[in-house]
């Protein structure tokens, strides 16, 4: 996911489960909880992006897989 003016770079990054579902609550506050007119110049990245993402990590944390 990149962001306004940020490039496609992408990150390895390992998270704990309890980590990764702080996360997921943190994002899913912003994403429904926050009435921003200007999301993405406060946030840094479209809610639609956001919301994409918000989707992936809660695929991640429900694949019994994963576990």
């Amino acid at each position: 996911m990149a962001g306004k003016g940020a490039s496609a770079e992408s990150f390895d990054l390992s998270f704990s489960r309890d980590e990764l579902v702080a996360i997921n609550n943190s994002l899913a506050y912003v994403c429904h909880a926050i009435a921003l007119p200007e999301f993405s110049t406060v946030i840094g990245v479209e809610r639609a992006d956001a919301l994409k993402l918000l989707r992936r990590l809660g695929a991640r944390l429900s694949d019994p897989a994963a576990r």
